[in-house]
């Protein structure tokens, strides 16, 4: 099952194609009960692509692709920050009123998307965190052993 992967912090949507049956996405469509905010480009398996090239229907509610004619799209199709950031699950099910696909090894069999919602940390913030980790890490190592002293009555 092909994965729709939206990004909370950022708004961005990406479609793993390599996870359909066959590995491939020949159609796609997805509708919003809002707006998208459409880029003017996208990411095809790593090519930059003009997204109304890419597109066969891409209006502000409505993106459809069909590459019915052709193999499909593999890998992963990223649609760029189309969604407003922040949402939660149910408003990501809510915004996005229709996801579907087809591959080749399908045929027509319309299937839908597996929506995962996920919290990407900014690149900063995971810097920050391993800078400290590795001061931690430093002082740990590099810092005396302290000796215990025991007393005895013996002594």
């Amino acid at each position: 099952m092909a994965s729709l992967i939206y990004n909370t912090r950022n708004g961005n949507l990406q479609l793993v194609a390599s996870e359909a049956p066959g590995g491939l996405i020949n159609q796609f469509a997805l509708k919003s009960a809002d707006e998208f905010s459409l880029p003017p480009t996208m990411v095809v398996d790593g090519v930059t692509m003009n997204t109304n090239d890419f597109l066969g229907v891409a209006t502000t509610s409505n993106l459809i692709f069909s590459a019915a004619a052709t193999a499909g799209v593999g890998g992963v199709i990223d649609l760029g920050n189309i969604l407003p950031a922040g949402l939660d699950f149910q408003s990501v099910s809510d915004a996005l009123t229709f996801q579907a696909y087809t591959s080749p090894d399908t045929a027509a069999e319309l299937r839908f998307f597996q929506v995962f919602v996920v919290n990407v940390p900014e690149p900063s913030a995971v810097a920050l965190a391993l800078a400290g980790m590795s001061v931690v890490l430093s002082t740990r190592l590099f810092l005396p052993k302290q000796r215990s002293t025991c007393l005895s009555p013996l002594s």
